[in-house]
This record gives C-alpha cells, structure tokens and sequence, in this order.
C-alpha cells in the first residue's frame, strides 16, 4: 500500500480539497494521506512517499514508487497541479499495474467527468475520512461509502456519502512520514505532526468548499489517545487543521484541558472571528496555543454579507485584539477578487489589515474552486467558462470574477503585503520577537517570497 503526494515542478500543496503553490518557505503534510495512515496501518503495510516534501523529480520519484511495487496507491491531487499528478501516477501504473485511488477537491467535486476522462483512476475518495480503502483491501463491499469504484468492465459506482455524527479515523502514522522536511513559519518547534478535531464546516461562506461538507467531529477518546501517543514519541508541537477548531467550544475546551494536563505542546489552528471568546482563548493559552490563524476576507461589510461570511468587522477587530490580549500571535487571512469587489473595497481591505493587531497577513487571489456557490453562481450568472478548471490562488487566477483584471488584482497583493510588512514600527516588533538565528532565517525566507516573489 503506497500513500503519495506525487512530485511537481513547484512546491504544491494538496490537501483538504485545497490546492495552490507555496510561494514563501513552508510545506506541511497532506492531511489527507495522514488521515488514511491512521485507517489503514491496521489492514495493510503503508508507505508514505510525499515526493513534493523530498523534492524529488519526475524519475527518481518515479523509482523510489515503482521500489515499493504496490498493489494499490492512494495519492492527493488538486487543480494546481492535476495534469502533471495525473501523468505520473499513469506512469507509475504502467510501471507496476497498481490500482490508484485519488483524493482531491476537483476529484471529488468533478469525479464522475474526471473518472471518465482519466481511465487510469479505479477510484475516487470523496471523503477522505472515508474507511472505504480499507474495505477495498479487506473485500468488505457492503461498508464501502464516499467513493467512486471502478468496476472490471470499467464501469463507474457510486457509494453515496453517509450521514454521521462522529468519526473514527485511527492513530495516524506520523512518523512514516519526512517530519523533517516539513515547514511552516508558525511552527516554534520540530518535529510537528498535523492532526484534526472535526472534519467540514458548519458554515455557509460562498468562496470555500468546506460549506459543501457538514461538519462532523472526531471520536474524542481516539483523538486523546493520539495525543497520548505524541506526547510519548517526544513530538513538541501539533497543527490542528481543522476549518473551525473551536466551533463546538464544549469540545474544545475539553480538548484543551486534555493538552493542558500532559503539558508538552506548542499548538496552532485555525479560528473564525465570531467563534472566539474571553474563555475559549484562556483555555487555549493555557493549553499551549501560540498561533491562531483566522479568515478576515475583506474590509467591505457589502462583501461581507454578499458571500455570506456570516459575521461582520466589528468581530473581526474584536477577535484578534483578545488574541493579543492573551498573547497568542495571529494571522489574518484575506482574499482578493471577489465578485463585486473594487478598487475602492481593495482599499478598505488594506486599511482594516494595517488597523488590526494582528502579527501577520496572507492576501490571496480569488479561485473559482470546484465545490463552491461562488463558481456555481460565476458560471450561472455567465461570468465565468465551466471549462475553466485550471487555477492555483497563490499565483494569482487567470480567470475572471469581477471587474477587477487579473493584473490589477496582482499588483494589488503585492503592494498589500509590501505595506503590511515594510512598516517601520511592524519590523521593529517583529526584531525585538526573534527567538533566534533559525529564526530569523526562516522568517527572511517566508518574507522575501511574500514580498519579492511571482504575482
């Protein structure tokens, strides 16, 4: 069994049905091969080969695949990068005959077209929560969900998506894994492992796939065995990637009370504005959060409502002046490009970004991701061509939402992030908060890409 992150000509990253380039010096692993370690690593033997994280080239990933002669190969793709993930594993099927298993957002989205057009694909992983693999190697058909299955006559199953309440996805094997090619700026220490709470969305914003994904949590008592388990492994510093990790606050505040008691993480996630509060950032200081990442969007309250973010700008301002409050750094992420946005809301959504008091920003370019109301409404509307399926945001989206051009939005988020990070008082604050020379590599690194780097 080979779980694979397929190499590139770029730095892609492909995972929770999101794909785009990273621009700055970060990459993490695929949460969706982490998750199907864990369901897998009691039914057959797993090896990981995330090529893109060993920047290994098209042959040498191609040897080092073919090396472990699989039966059956589960890889992440996305439409950042599809064309050439599609080449290889065809490649690596020629090589060995193994039975690919994709998980992706374009595959999930567009799977039916997608397996008609690749004959290569046996199937597709809807959910990548799903246990359907492990049926798959156990003959189990009868449990067999969230999948699309290739028969021996080429025709195409359906195993529809069940409803559920919790999930169980095992113990991931992180340490099968390159842990220390891994790296995100916000990590403070390595080795760190990415894990997830709850799995979907519960809300409703029109730019995000993850409002097409009821959300359902995972089972707690695995979840603290895992961390149990971590903790063992002397692993220092966890990234919860869940959408919403404080959505249920009941949850999370047990969550927090479970690392607070073992007492040997650092930990980052990521928040809504609205979803935060004097307790939920208290037990979550105390439980070894240092980062928290949230999506701001837009200055514009008008866009705002339009793409149904749920919130408004008074939360925003509120949320992360508590986060400073209580010492947790912060990041606001913002998009540009929506439908409807102008000159004069890309304006506002500068100033709100150098008013908040937030550590630091990510300004990326509106995609017409697959899944998503605001593709849906783009090509409803005759905005948007559906056969654009093409687009990485962090390299800026050839396709049109809005009035805004390309090179407009472009110039816009290069500009945003020069004002953010080149202010005098921000660099001060950031030189006083070095913690040391790997530090202050890092950060150069993540800075020079962010200001410096493509569109």
């Amino acid at each position: 069994m080979l779980l694979l992150a397929p190499p590139g000509r770029g730095t892609f990253i492909r995972d929770n049905y999101c794909s785009f380039s990273s621009k700055a010096d970060y990459y993490w692993p695929p949460i969706d091969l982490v998750v199907q370690s864990g369901i897998l690593r009691d039914t057959a033997a797993v090896t990981v080969l995330d090529a893109t994280a060993e920047h290994l080239d098209f042959e040498r990933a191609l040897e080092r695949a073919a090396a472990v002669n699989p039966g059956l190969t589960v890889f992440v793709t996305g439409t950042a990068s599809f064309k050439e993930d599609m080449q290889f594993v065809a490649r690596l099927k020629e090589r060995t005959g193994t039975k690919l298993i994709g998980s992706g957002g374009n595959l999930t989205f567009w799977g039916d077209t997608i397996m008609r057009d690749h004959p290569v694909l046996d199937g597709i992983l809807l959910e990548f929560i799903s246990r359907s693999v492990a049926g798959l190697v156990d003959g189990a058909e009868a449990d067999l969900e969230s999948l699309l299955l290739r028969d021996s006559n080429g025709a195409v199953k359906r195993y529809g998506i069940r409803k559920k309440k919790n999930f169980n996805c095992g113990i991931p094997l992180h340490s099968a894994f390159p842990q220390s090619r891994y790296k995100v700026p916000q990590a403070r220490k390595h080795p760190f492992v990415r894990t997830l709470t709850s799995f979907g969305c519960s809300y409703q914003c029109d730019f995000c796939i993850e409002s097409r994904i009821p959300l359902v949590y995972r089972d707690q008592d695995e979840l603290f065995r895992e961390l149990r388990e971590l903790a063992a492994a002397g692993i220092p510093e966890i990234y919860f990637m869940d959408n919403v990790l404080t959505a249920w606050h009941d949850y999370f505040l047990r969550v927090c009370k479970e690392l607070e008691s073992l007492g040997c993480f650092s930990w980052f996630g990521q928040s809504r504005a609205d979803n935060l509060n004097e307790e939920v950032v208290v037990a979550a200081k105390r439980a070894g959060c240092h980062f928290m990442m949230i999506g701001v969007e837009t200055g514009s309250e008008l866009l705002l409502k339009a793409h149904r973010k749920g919130h408004g700008l008074e939360e925003t301002l509120s949320a992360f002046s508590l986060l400073r409050k209580h010492g947790i750094e912060s990041l606001a992420y913002f998009i540009v490009g929506l439908p409807g946005e102008t000159i004069d809301t890309m304006r506002a959504t500068l100033e709100l970004a150098l008013r908040l008091p937030c550590d630091y920003v990510s300004f990326t370019i509106a995609t017409p991701d697959p899944g998503t109301p605001m593709r849906d409404a783009a090509i409803g509307s005759g905005e948007l061509d559906s056969s654009a399926t093409e687009f990485d945001c962090s390299r800026g989206s050839p396709i049109r939402l809005g009035t805004l051009t390309a090179d407009q939005l472009a110039r816009f988020q290069k500009t945003a992030h020069r004002a953010f990070y080149l202010r005098p008082s921000y660099l001060a604050r950031q030189i006083a908060r070095l913690r040391g020379p790997a530090d202050l590599l890092s950060k150069s690194r993540t800075a020079y890409s962010l200001l410096f780097g493509g569109s």
